[in-house]
């Protein structure tokens, strides 16, 4: 594939898997998945962010929708509360 992406998938590489992940590859590029992921993930930062200093909250970090929130449990046990 000469579009940059790499997709590994099972069938060693039969003519079906191929189809697939070029479909997979257009269906995300058609609709704009990585644009809205970042975008989206910068909204969830920025607000996560706002929250480090309460709750326990000491970082939040990540790319996209791959976010971490790091927690400061030895101090502020009691006021860890479950964020989901």
């Amino acid at each position: 594939m000469s579009r940059g992406y790499s997709l590994a998938l099972g069938g060693a590489g039969s003519r079906i898997d191929m189809a697939v992940g070029a479909k997979i590859i257009d269906v995300i590029n058609q609709k704009k998945l990585l644009t809205n992921a970042a975008t989206k993930g910068e909204a969830l930062k920025k607000g996560l962010n706002e929250m480090v200093g309460r709750n326990g909250i000491v970082d939040v970090r990540g790319i996209g929708l791959m976010i971490g929130i790091e927690f400061d449990l030895r101090k502020k046990r009691q006021e860890v509360k479950r964020v989901v």
